[in-house]
């Protein structure tokens, strides 16, 4: 298909087989970044998973640090929460 569009230009001037040579060069190329870009998002959802997973785990260890310290000093923790 690009041979015959090429040759279809060519044949109405040089000028016009570049602009088509140039605009297939494009076509292919944004076909190859869009292609990365795919890649990429699916690389950083991925991590985006595996952190939100990170994340709760702190917050179950932050749950489990405040039961531990309000079983060692009840009249201390007044639930105000200073840490967050």
């Amino acid at each position: 298909m690009e041979a015959t569009i090429l040759e279809t230009a060519l044949s109405q001037g040089i000028w016009a087989a570049l602009a088509v040579f140039l605009l297939i060069s494009m076509m292919k190329e944004n076909e190859k970044a869009d292609q990365r870009q795919s890649e990429r998002e699916a690389r950083y959802q991925t991590l985006l998973m595996e952190l939100m997973a990170k994340f709760e785990i702190l917050d179950e260890m932050k749950k489990d640090i405040r039961y531990i310290r309000s079983r060692i000093s009840p009249e201390k923790d007044d639930g105000s929460g200073d840490d967050g």
